[in-house]
């Protein structure tokens, strides 16, 4: 095998409920997710060692960054494994809630195991992911999931035919424990039911899924960066059924009854917000491809 080109797709959330806070300081959560055509890519080449270049973003190659702690993680567990020379290209929002350190976490130890040949399961890299990441499970797996816990809980439902999204960045990130922080000063509870939420995904009924979302955190982001607001009414105003903050933010979606009217919002929007891209629903968390 000469190389491996993983796709590392985005994700983003349905729903986003804070149910309550665990002894150890851990916010439990119940949060409808799916991965979006957005999405890094990550090349994987046979080498005598472990390198990483990354393109597009001023992101660490060192061993703080995940793609190298979940190489690191398969080596120590299968010493006998060469190397690699890895290549990261961002795409994905940067400190955004759409997952991208977590997708490129997923799809090294995804195409790392393909590559190197390696005896693991799918639930067995999610459990290896829940242990560099919260949102590396249900990247490792994507799709789309009803997730709890503290994001280790895991429900795959079928994905439903795709959705039609813009996703909005305002070109600054939030931290996401300060978020967090600001939701235990002044907490918001949701009664969504993310079952129904989940529901109406894959029913394709996209008017009970506007009325069906949200965003407990979203507040607490909007209070630090109030062009969250501005975009999610911009975002209305071009004709989305509805729009929220995804993750912990700080990028917001949009979804769209037409591809084509998602693609006439797009230009509009573009020019306020120049990191704003299309995408559509997909049924998985990594692509991969043998070259």
């Amino acid at each position: 095998m000469s190389a491996i080109r993983a796709r590392a797709f985005a994700k983003i959330n349905w729903t986003l409920q804070v149910t309550g806070v665990r002894d150890d300081g851990y916010h439990l959560l119940n949060m409808v997710m799916q991965s979006v055509s957005l999405h890094d890519t990550l090349i994987l080449e046979p080498a005598n060692r472990l390198s990483l270049h990354v393109e597009g973003s001023e992101l660490a190659a060192d061993e703080h960054n995940l793609v190298i702690r979940a190489a690191r993680m398969l080596m120590n567990r299968f010493p006998h494994v060469p190397g690699a020379r890895m290549t990261l290209k961002k795409r994905i929002f940067e400190q955004a809630g759409m997952g991208g350190g977590s997708a490129d976490c997923a799809a090294a130890l995804v195409g790392l195991s393909r590559l190197w040949n390696l005896p693991l399961t799918l639930s067995q890299l999610e459990g290896m992911g829940a242990r560099l990441g919260a949102d590396v499970p249900f990247c490792v797996r994507g799709g789309l999931q009803m997730v709890s816990g503290i994001g280790e809980k895991l429900q795959p439902l079928p994905s439903g035919v795709p959705i039609h999204l813009i996703a909005a960045h305002p070109g600054a990130g939030l931290s996401t424990p300060e978020i967090f922080r600001a939701w235990d000063r002044a907490p918001v509870y949701l009664s969504t039911d993310a079952r129904l939420t989940a529901q109406a995904i894959q029913n394709g009924d996209l008017h009970a899924l506007a009325r069906r979302m949200g965003n407990a955190l979203q507040p607490a982001a909007v209070e630090q960066l109030p062009v969250i607001q501005n975009m999610i009414d911009d975002l209305k105003e071009a004709g989305a059924l509805a729009a929220q903050m995804t993750g912990s933010g700080s990028a917001v979606i949009g979804f769209f009854s037409q591809k084509q009217q998602a693609a006439q919002a797009l230009e509009a929007l573009r020019a306020r917000y120049p990191l704003c891209e299309a995408m559509e629903t997909v049924p998985t968390g990594v692509e991969i491809v043998e070259e």
